[in-house]
């Protein structure tokens, strides 16, 4: 896809780049060895799992920096048990450590998230979450208390299934996850996966079973929360809570900014206590930026704003 510089631009005069040119793949591989060839001035990711030997190789190319993207367990709110066992979701969310997930089992630069909206947003300050301080092994102890009183464990033992999109990223998480419900929890988990577009699927039309591993990309913090209030995000768990209803509309009324995020994260805050959604990870953008490429700004969403961007010539 070739972008040409629109002369009508309001600042067209500061945008020292005149064609760029976008070249479309889905293999990470050869996107890594087109860098490497200078067919690509720039990525759009890296490979999973190689993390440390591309910055061995590329030292200051690597770009590593959150961005506003989550990945998170989402549980079938319209079955049971998940519609009404508030406290076995808390239990299964206490339970896993996403510490290990993000240091031990990705380490490509993914940070543990415990509310919904991702961090880094300019002028949203997520709500403080109590257990977000505690240590992982009172979490456990927390979990397994909550698991108790739902009424599971050794005399009625529980088995899920977690559906998550084919991709080897999404299956070392899931297999972590899976192992850490078992071993604290006595769970018995099954991990399902099939093509993105199924699980999307999946999801809009909530026939899943038990869990779905989801993402969500926005800069916007009331895309995040609008996923949680009932049907209006399309493919949420399907949860429904008139107060945390009426706080998003309350938050739509407001006459600024600050005050409409001040009620976006006292609904996020209400809605995190009944955990309809597991936060898990806010996905970190990776990718490798050529030496000659100047002007590079991080930005939240996935799309780099090209119109900062400028080619030095090579070096003879």
């Amino acid at each position: 896809v070739r972008l040409l510089k629109n002369p009508h631009f309001w600042d067209a005069a500061s945008v020292p780049t005149e064609i760029v040119e976008y070249h479309v793949t889905e293999d990470q591989q050869t996107e890594l060895k087109r860098f490497r060839t200078g067919d690509l001035h720039m990525t759009v990711s890296v490979p999973p799992g190689q993390l440390d030997a591309i910055k061995a190789e590329w030292g200051d190319a690597l770009m590593v920096y959150p961005s506003a993207g989550v990945l998170y367990l989402s549980p079938n709110l319209t079955r049971e048990p998940w519609a009404t066992q508030v406290k076995l979701r808390q239990a299964i969310s206490l339970a896993i450590d996403r510490d290990v997930i993000s240091q031990k089992v990705l380490r490509s630069g993914e940070t543990p998230l415990f509310a919904f909206v991702p961090t880094g947003i300019p002028g949203y300050a997520p709500p403080p979450l109590p257990w977000a301080s505690l240590s992982q092994a009172d979490r456990d102890a927390r979990a397994r208390q909550l698991l108790a009183e739902a009424g599971y464990g050794k005399g009625r033992p529980l088995s899920i299934e977690i559906l998550h999109p084919t991709g080897d990223r999404f299956r070392q998480i899931n297999i972590a996850v899976a192992a850490m419900l078992k071993q604290k929890l006595g769970l018995t988990v099954t991990l399902h996966n099939e093509e993105t577009k199924s699980v999307v699927a999946h999801l809009r039309a909530r026939d899943y079973p038990d869990l779905a591993l989801n993402g969500w990309n926005s800069d916007q913090p009331v895309t995040y929360l609008d996923l949680l209030d009932g049907d209006r995000g399309g493919f949420g768990p399907g949860y429904r809570n008139p107060a945390f209803s009426k706080l998003l509309e309350v938050a739509r009324e407001q006459p600024d900014l600050a005050r409409m995020y001040a009620k976006l994260a006292e609904a996020e805050g209400l809605a995190m206590a009944d955990a309809p959604v597991i936060p898990l990870l806010q996905v970190s953008r990776k990718l490798l930026v050529s030496t000659r490429v100047k002007g590079m700004q991080p930005a939240p969403g996935t799309v780099t704003p090209a119109r900062f961007l400028r080619l030095e010539p090579a070096k003879p």
